[in-house]
């Protein structure tokens, strides 16, 4: 659920950024630079968060086998 809200929330402001910047015709270089720093930031963050979710996952079973 997290994933898509961020998702959406970040298509919606790089869309609105898009509008903004496409009136001045010297802003496609920008355009492309942000959208590129936004996917990256993205890429990075869903990295991130799977990496925690199996840790998160691998700490609990290992604790259950411990327990049983």
């Amino acid at each position: 659920m997290d994933t898509i809200t961020t998702m959406s929330m970040v298509m919606t402001t790089m869309i609105m950024m898009t509008i903004r910047l496409t009136r001045t015709p010297k802003s496609t270089r920008m355009i492309m630079v942000m959208t590129t720093r936004m996917i990256m930031v993205m890429t990075t963050r869903m990295i991130m968060v799977m990496t925690t979710r199996m840790i998160m996952v691998m700490t609990t079973r290992m604790t259950m086998v411990m327990i049983t």
